[in-house]
């Protein structure tokens, strides 16, 4: 027995079925439902590495603490939810076994799914006190046997992913007893409310490095580089435990050293966090990766459910969400990104800018990658896509409104798993979203959000150099950005963009279009808020005289400025050769010293 449950405590054998002792815990399935094989249900035990998460066991245990001696206490509920791979089922399970003494029976329900329900409570029916009742085999007589236990029970429905209505049909009809639930569905909360609930998002650093070390076999001996070399992994890995637990695992295998995991994990990120042989040593059945690509294949199929069109719009509009996601920065989503790109799409006058003769983002774009429905901004297919993320902790909602953020390795492994093609097509529209959710308004609600958006901008620029080696040109996007990093004073990233549009600009449209000189304005204005007052001047001055011409007074007068800049900062030598040219231009046939003199400058030799 003990080499086929390596890890299950307290269990016999009676009668060719598998018991626990005390009345614990679950047992097999003797009639398992169709199209699934025979398997044994028992209660595992939590793994032997288990390390901290004390605050969350504490809260667990006050929220479940007898209130006194006389009967069964109320119902009490409470759910652990959060993303795969975040510790869920291992909190459940030491909590069962550091109360196992405040319990008669502890009964542990496999809830993936409803035949996993089914067998689990099945499983149940086969416990000596449940025969000794004789309980019939199914699970309407087994939720009726446990709500007619005079002690105190405590049910646990395992990886409830579902939605709660299911859940809550397989809940004991009384109103005792106590209910744990584990999730990655946050919506489960309706069964418990906000306050009886805990969302797992990591480790603290002290207990995902005393995890990595006790993985890696290091715990003996600590030294100062291993302690370091520690920290820097658990960092890239954001204290999540299945990935410290994988990494350790990693490590002891021999394969590499503490010192040589993260040169390793920069180069094969994606192989490491998807390898079979290193899937924890918390008998995870699944990799990383491999965890939340579970979640990925449910939503697809669903998305190809044609049997249920609103479900399968709603997981279309899921996948390609996450996609776009995944090429913004992982925090601060903004939904209005989204709107205003569509309103603003929707509101352009498509001839008017095929006019101009730029190339453009917006003739690239598939409409149909929008949430529009004849001819509006369809805010409810956008919703109900966020919602199927938010079932499966995908992404997590801000403390505002309308803002979401994703898990920095899911946002890692959304890009990881993708085509080369889908890369393109989520980093095209990322791109294109960003740029056309810009509006020109002084509103200090714009600011903000122009403020916010920065950071996304930013991100997207370095993801589209990494995928598009050389990158093509779209007027559009490119005054757009610029105008955003502006705002936010990132002067360098907004001059580059700047620079690029005013040459296109004069390339494409000659140095004298309107287009062309609103680029060189826009230029010279970020020159001028760098203090680079000379560069300022020059365009100006390159932009007057395309505009009115070279010998206009205006031309003139903005060169005699630039002149005077140049002398303001002591060179001569540029300011005498300005000024000789607008000499020659107002056509006065005078020597240098006789200008200066009728412009009133003092000129100081070099």
């Amino acid at each position: 027995m003990a080499n086929m449950f390596p890890n299950a405590s307290g269990v016999s054998v009676y009668n060719s079925t598998l018991n626990a002792v005390a009345g614990h815990q679950l047992i097999i399935n003797p009639q398992p439902p169709k199209h699934q094989p025979a398997k044994m249900v028992l209660k595992p035990s939590s793994s032997g590495l288990f390390t901290g998460q004390q605050v969350h066991l504490d809260k667990l245990k006050h929220h479940f603490s007898i209130q006194n001696g006389n009967g069964i206490s109320p119902r009490r509920s409470f759910l652990i939810y959060g993303l795969g791979g975040v510790g869920k089922t291992q909190i459940a399970l030491k909590f069962a076994e550091e109360v196992s003494s405040q319990y008669t029976n502890i009964f542990w329900v496999d809830a993936t799914n409803e035949d996993t329900i089914i067998a689990s409570l099945k499983g149940i029916a086969s416990a000596p006190e449940a025969k000794k009742d004789d309980v019939d085999e199914t699970p309407e007589a087994v939720l009726y046997w446990i709500a007619s236990l005079s002690k105190e029970w405590l049910l646990i429905f395992d990886n409830a992913d579902g939605e709660p209505n299911m859940i809550e049909e397989y809940l004991p009809s009384n109103s005792t007893g106590d209910i744990l639930i584990t999730s990655r569905n946050p919506n489960m909360r309706a069964l418990t409310t906000n306050k009886n609930s805990i969302e797992l998002d990591g480790m603290t650093t002290e207990d995902a490095i005393a995890l990595l070390l006790k993985r890696s076999d290091l715990e003996e001996g600590i030294t100062k580089p291993i302690q370091e070399a520690a920290e820097r992994i658990i960092t890239a890995l954001f204290c999540l435990p299945l990935a410290v637990d994988q990494a350790g695992a990693f490590i002891t295998s021999g394969l590499c050293s503490i010192y040589d995991y993260l040169d390793l994990y920069s180069e094969l990120r994606k192989e490491l966090m998807d390898h079979p042989s290193f899937r924890g040593a918390s008998n995870y059945e699944q990799t990383v990766y491999g965890t939340w690509e579970l979640s990925y294949k449910k939503i697809e199929c669903k998305a190809v459910d044609q049997s249920k069109p609103r479900e399968a719009q709603a997981a279309q509009t899921a996948i390609l969400t996450h996609q776009i996601m995944a090429f913004f920065h992982h925090e601060n989503i903004m939904e209005d990104i989204f709107f205003r790109a569509t309103e603003q799409y929707i509101g352009t006058d498509l001839e008017e800018m095929d006019s101009r003769g730029l190339p453009l983002a917006i003739f690239l774009l598939d409409e149909q990658q929008l949430p529009i429905t004849d001819g509006k901004c369809n805010k409810l297919i956008f919703w109900s896509g966020i919602q199927v993320l938010l079932s499966f902790s995908l992404i997590k909602k801000g403390f505002l409104n309308g803002i979401y953020g994703i898990h920095p390795m899911v946002h890692t492994w959304c890009r990881d798993r993708m085509t080369k093609y889908e890369r393109e097509k989520a980093s095209f529209l990322a791109m294109f979203l960003l740029g056309y959710s810009v509006r020109h308004s002084d509103d200090i609600s714009n600011y903000i959000f122009n403020h916010a958006l920065a950071i996304h901008i930013k991100m997207n620029q370095q993801y589209l150099v990494d995928i598009f080696k050389n990158r093509a040109y779209y007027d559009d996007i490119y005054v757009h950005f610029a105008i955003v990093l502006s705002e936010n004073g990132n002067w360098t990233e907004a001059e580059k963009l700047q620079v690029e549009v005013m040459e296109k600009r004069q390339q494409l449209l000659g140095p004298a279009h309107p287009d062309t000189l609103t680029s060189i304005a826009n230029l010279a204005a970020t020159y001028s808020n760098q203090g680079n007052w000379n560069e300022a001047e020059k365009l100006e001055v390159e932009k007057t005289q395309q505009l009115l011409g070279p010998a206009h007074p205006d031309t003139l007068t903005s060169m005699e400025n630039l002149a005077q800049t140049y002398l303001n900062q002591e060179k001569w030598t540029e300011a005498k050769i300005l000024l000789v040219k607008v000499a020659r231009k107002r056509e006065i046939k005078l020597s240098l010293d006789h200008c200066l003199h009728i412009f009133d400058i003092e000129l100081v030799p070099s």
